[in-house]
């Protein structure tokens, strides 16, 4: 993957050896009645999860939580630009990618605004793929560190009956069949995430929403160091 916003990405592939591994792992745990903890993979984390998401099926939702037997439906804790995005429900993705966004920013941080998106297209050649997008405020990102330690949890797709593109929803108690860890170091697009000028970008919401994100601003958004501190001075 190219770290340039919006961030394009093939359906993954895995090597024999991988392949087999993962095969065997949905096997064997496809039917759980409780959440198993994965460890000891042979295999990066996000190339694991993105397998099962993007092969056999399962979703992904991402949380700083890392207790979670049960997930349960609930109102985000802040607006969401959608009327799907601000229903009681439960979350998950067909995107473990994204869902990794969700587990990993940081919720002890008080946001002056995130904004993120993630959307599946079909090429020319009749091929497969993702794109994304993530990006904080500007003044979060230079005082702290935005990202943290969370937790995927992998569930069935069954009760996620209402979808809103990779975001989906589900209004019932469900049950994940298996839970990762998962840090900063685990996700590929850490160094890719964008900061933006919140006051411009909620004007630029209120002018024109339908050209939402504005990637052809180069005065909304900015391309932040890895690492996301300003270089302190010696």
């Amino acid at each position: 993957m190219t770290l340039i916003h919006p961030i394009k990405r093939d359906l993954i592939e895995l090597n024999s050896a991988e392949k087999a591994f993962v095969d065997q792992w949905f096997n064997d745990n496809i039917n759980n009645a409780t959440c198993q903890v994965i460890d000891h993979l042979p295999i990066e984390k996000w190339r694991f999860l993105t397998y099962l998401c993007d092969h056999k099926g399962l979703l992904a939702h991402g949380s700083n939580l890392t207790d979670l037997t049960e997930l349960i439906p609930v109102a985000k804790q802040r607006g969401d630009l959608s009327e799907f995005g601000n229903a009681t429900q439960i979350f998950a993705s067909p995107d473990a990618l994204w869902a990794m966004w969700f587990a990993l920013l940081n919720r002890n941080m008080q946001y002056a605004g995130t904004a993120n998106g993630c959307g599946r297209y079909v090429d020319e050649q009749g091929r497969d793929y993702k794109r994304y997008w993530f990006a904080i405020a500007h003044e979060n990102i230079t005082e702290g560190q935005p990202l943290a330690d969370g937790m995927i949890y992998l569930v069935r797709p069954d009760h996620f009956r209402d979808k809103n593109g990779e975001e989906w929803g589900s209004k019932e108690n469900v049950t994940p069949i298996a839970k990762l860890a998962v840090s900063p170091e685990d996700w590929p697009l850490a160094d890719a995430i964008l900061g933006f000028e919140r006051e411009r970008l909620w004007a630029l919401l209120e002018s024109s929403a339908e050209n939402f994100p504005y990637f052809d601003d180069p005065t909304l958004w900015k391309i932040i160091p890895p690492r996301y501190q300003p270089q302190q001075q010696s």
